[in-house]
């Protein structure tokens, strides 16, 4: 699941996390995979480019419930995930474990 920054997204600029060439062509060397990638709102993009700070703090928790939404409808109960490992509280109630996170520096 990734949020869109279209500034980060198409300059590549991201410090931490993964490029969505780089996801992209991770998940094609396996059998199976989905990229879900979620629209931000285009004013929280430019304040996070302007000061370089991250806006959707306070969006994450609804973020993650719809991605955990899409993910669970398109099927998805077992999975790797691409990034840092992280804690996801409530993921199991929508049928979805987390079997290994891929280290973002091996993209």
């Amino acid at each position: 699941v990734h949020m869109e920054n279209i500034f980060k997204d198409v300059l590549q600029e991201y410090k931490r996390g993964f490029t969505i060439n780089s996801a992209l062509n991770k998940i094609s060397e396996v059998e199976t995979g989905v990229f879900l990638l979620l629209r931000k709102q285009d004013n929280q993009a430019i304040l996070e480019n302007i000061d370089n700070q991250d806006y959707n703090s306070k969006d994450d928790s609804r973020t993650f419930g719809i991605g955990a939404q899409i993910l669970a409808d398109l099927g998805v109960t077992n999975m790797k995930s691409l990034g840092n490992p992280r804690k996801w509280p409530g993921l199991d109630g929508f049928g979805i474990n987390i079997t290994e996170y891929i280290n973002t520096k091996e993209l």
